[in-house]
């Protein structure tokens, strides 16, 4: 992955090709627990809805291609549980295997060190989803398996088991 790469904030008038990127690349997202039958088919819907509420997405954005990946961070809601957030992790297929998702995840958790007030992010991947574990891998060396669901995910037809990848900021 070259310089061309900037990882910045996505803003609302990003919600076209955040909707394009998650379209294009929820399909073959192997830890998606979302179908594109779940999701609305128009790019700028869709977009906005993944932008809306407490939800703050980091993107990466190629010069040439625009948007590649995005990182979407959603805070637990409750007070008791708002030290945590839940993370997402979605690379286009065309620019996967290029170590923009490592360093998206890097960047975003270098933010959440300095700027954020969590002590514990986790993400849900997909016990067969063996680039992303990959991926958490490459970023941060502090994930851990906190649990496993078992057949928590119905792909073709089969059931695949998750784990709670979590990592913490001792504060």
């Amino acid at each position: 992955m070259g310089s061309d790469v900037r990882i910045r904030w996505a803003r609302r008038a990003d919600a076209h090709a955040i909707g394009v990127l998650a379209l294009e690349g929820l399909d073959d997202t192997p830890s998606s627990e979302v179908d594109l039958d779940d999701v609305v088919n128009d790019p700028r819907l869709f977009g906005e809805q993944l932008l809306e509420g407490t939800a703050s997405i980091l993107v990466a954005e190629e010069v040439d291609r625009g948007l590649v990946a995005g990182l979407r961070f959603v805070p637990r809601e409750f007070v008791r549980a708002s030290h945590a957030a839940e993370i997402a992790l979605l690379v286009h297929p065309e620019a996967r295997g290029r170590g923009v998702g490592t360093r998206l995840l890097r960047d975003a958790l270098r933010v959440i060190e300095q700027e954020a007030h969590f002590n514990k992010l986790i993400m849900r991947v997909a016990a067969d989803d063996v680039a992303l574990a990959a991926v958490l891998g490459r970023a941060s060396s502090r994930w851990v398996i906190e649990r496993n669901e078992r057949a928590a995910l119905r792909r073709e037809g089969r059931l695949i088991d998750m784990h709670l990848f979590a990592l913490l900021y001792p504060r």
